[in-house]
């Protein structure tokens, strides 16, 4: 026989203090038995977009933050040195590069007379890690053009002294952003930050804050609610 039934539905913002704590109870329960996919999300982007900004590869980023042994993040692949990469390690001043003559390896960059290729490959430990110390980092250097007798001497000397400031940085950078994923992780299910995807994302809740979704109507409609 036909029959109407009425739900009231709220926003969040429209629940009381006790169902906003069960909606938010609710949502990280989920998130974490869909293995905190949305938070493992949030550091893969800020991972990407920090190691890209550097000038690194980001093909291949892998992290493990569980607080166990062999923890940490890394990132392995290719990339082209350009002038860019060298501003930002010039202007760096946790890096030494006083020693390097980088204005002259920029101008025949720039020309392209050379080309330069960061590689970071993983080493024996990184078969069962991610982290700082995995990662192995070579500057290999192409010359494109003749050089001067002398320079291309100069050069190599310049890009391998190069390679130990690349290889600092590189590891300065993944304990860098092993510490910022510990902490992102860590604020991610924070009742803050919870309550503004749960506001931002129109979810409707009942009114004891349980979610509402097609699917709750129709296994109720069907007898199965």
């Amino acid at each position: 026989m036909p029959r109407t039934v009425q739900i009231k539905l709220y926003s969040y913002e429209e629940l009381s203090p006790e169902a906003q704590k069960a909606a938010r109870v609710e949502w990280v329960e989920e998130d974490r038995s869909n293995g905190s996919h949305g938070a493992c999300d949030q550091v893969n982007e800020d991972f990407e977009q920090v190691v890209g900004d550097a000038g690194y590869p980001t093909k291949d980023i892998r992290w493990s933050l569980s607080y166990c042994q062999g923890d940490g993040m890394a990132f392995y692949g290719d990339a082209d040195v350009g002038s860019s990469m060298l501003d930002r390690l010039q202007a760096d001043n946790s890096v030494m590069v006083t020693e390097l003559d980088l204005d002259a390896v920029k101008r025949l960059l720039e020309i392209e007379a050379i080309q330069i290729t960061l590689r970071i490959t993983r080493n024996s430990f990184g078969n069962h890690y991610s982290h700082y110390n995995t990662m192995d980092v070579q500057l290999l250097l192409d010359v494109l053009e003749d050089l001067p007798d002398g320079d291309g001497e100069k050069i190599l000397d310049q890009v391998l002294r190069l390679e130990k400031i690349v290889e600092k940085d590189v590891r300065s950078l993944s304990r860098k952003l092993a510490a910022d994923g510990y902490s992102m992780l860590e604020s991610y299910y924070e009742d803050e930050y919870v309550a503004g995807i749960l506001t931002d994302n129109d979810y409707q809740f009942t009114v004891n804050g349980e979610f509402w979704y097609h699917d709750n109507w129709v296994e109720q409609s069907n007898g199965k609610g």
